[in-house]
């Protein structure tokens, strides 16, 4: 996915001077995370500084801040994913030029057809053929935007020469169009213009995507015209703006001690367990903690749930001692920002030890089981705090052995076994079940977090 810096001036009266330069920063897919350590990022990244360094930020009057998003998936998510690499790509200027805060203007502008257009019309390595098919559903202004992404995805076929259509979209194309243009309008004398060495600009160029910056600057004059086909320009830049600056509110100080975080840990109970009935033994409670393990990026997240009860009630002859643990791996539906979300599947595998006494009788023993079940998770509003909930199925395999209360001369609890002492062996029942394993509606705090990188 890329991004692409347009530093562009525009041309100021008497004696002054302007300077373009143009750099590209690259994305993942669906992701707007900046990587740094992502194909040349690293490196385009130094070039970006020192362009403005060469500059001196009090030379530049407005960095305007574009962002794109390829023509898939859901517009809506498109167009969201276009406010947050924007106020992500201004992040990335603000926090090591704090004095530019106040010159930006956030423009994100939502699906990149016309650049599709303008790249496939350009493209030699496509048969006259692919090429018109293509452009033909580009061109179709009677269908709607999900069905030409539908046309392309799914009803392209192939092509002698590159082969599967929509593959080759996707690698040749669609990860450029993942893009956005940041303007930089500097302007100053040219009796104390900074220029920007030779070296450092041929190196820049050396490192741009093969035609990409050409072609996003040909269809330029074509987005304003595609885009508005599917949203008013206006109003969507208005409303980005806004939204995308509010994000960046927290950001006006760079100090890495106010830097916004990207959660690392979240802790959590269910509230069933912390306070439940059971069956002949009443009302208890089954302390409980789960926890969740975040990855900087992606869907999936990992964790663990321990119970641990190991309540005597030698009066009434009941007992609850259990321990158990389970190692559980989350795959979100759908990737959010910075947080993970939403519906989501996962699996587990637990391990379990148990004593369980119910007046004369009770068990004891151990067990093994997997389960795969469903989930949700929602966070209350902008905090750390979030609501986790799901239901699961599996097995569970166990071995145990069935106990009884003694006389009240002993006053202990004792295998239930009925044959001679010496052919007693332990653990000789075994229990197989197959049904509900889980159901929780737990409550959790993400405890710990990391400064985005």
């Amino acid at each position: 996915m890329a991004v692409l810096f347009a530093f562009s001036a525009a041309c100021m009266a008497h004696a002054q001077t302007t300077v373009t330069r143009e750099f590209p920063v690259c994305f993942r897919w669906d992701n707007p995370h900046y990587d740094r350590t992502y194909l040349d990022n690293a490196a385009v990244e130094q070039e970006i500084f020192r362009f403005i360094d060469s500059l001196g930020t009090a030379n530049i009057e407005q960095i305007v801040v574009e962002a794109f998003a390829s023509p898939e998936g859901s517009l809506y998510h498109n167009r969201e994913l276009c406010k947050l690499r924007s106020a992500e790509m201004k992040w990335l200027i603000l926090k090591n030029y704090p004095e530019t805060l106040g010159k930006f203007k956030l423009s994100p502008a939502g699906e990149s057809w016309a650049m599709l257009r303008s790249r496939v019309a350009a493209d030699s390595k496509l048969s006259d053929a692919s090429r018109e098919k293509i452009l033909r559903i580009l061109d179709d202004s009677t269908i709607s935007l999900d069905s030409r992404k539908w046309r392309l995805s799914k009803g392209l076929g192939s092509d002698p020469l590159v082969g599967d259509l929509w593959q080759y979209l996707l690698r040749a194309h669609y990860r450029y169009l993942r893009c956005g243009v940041m303007i930089i309008v500097s302007s100053h004398s040219a009796a104390t213009a900074t220029v920007v060495p030779s070296e450092a600009k041929e190196s820049s160029e050396t490192k741009k995507p093969a035609d990409t910056t050409s072609e996003t600057l040909a269809g330029k004059a074509l987005i304003d015209s595609t885009l508005s086909q599917s949203f008013p320009p206006d109003s969507l830049q208005e409303e980005c703006s806004q939204v995308a600056d509010n994000q960046s509110i927290t950001r006006q100080k760079p100090d890495e001690s106010k830097e916004p975080c990207v959660p690392l840990l979240g802790v959590s109970t269910n509230l069933l367990y912390d306070a439940t009935y059971i069956p002949r033994y009443g009302f208890t409670s089954i302390p409980s903690v789960s926890l969740e393990y975040y990855p900087y990026d992606g869907r999936t997240t990992f964790g663990a749930d321990v119970e641990w009860p190991m309540w005597q009630h030698w009066d009434t002859h009941k007992f609850m001692q259990i321990n158990n643990i389970t190692l559980w791996v989350k795959r979100y539906f759908k990737q959010n920002v910075y947080l993970y979300k939403g519906p989501y599947l996962f699996g587990s595998v637990n391990a379990v030890r148990y004593g369980i006494g119910f007046d004369e009788k009770g068990w004891i023993g151990e067990g093994l089981g997997g389960s795969l079940g469903i989930g949700f998770k929602k966070y209350f509003g902008s905090s750390r705090f979030f609501f986790d909930t799901g239901l699961a199925a599996g097995i569970l395999w166990s071995r145990y052995d069935p106990y009884i209360w003694g006389n009240e001369a002993t006053g202990w609890y004792y295998y239930d076994y009925l044959g001679k002492p010496e052919d007693f062996k332990e653990r000789s029942k075994r229990l197989l079940w197959f049904g509900p394993t889980r159901l929780y509606f737990s409550i959790g705090y993400d405890l710990l977090t990391r400064k985005r990188r």
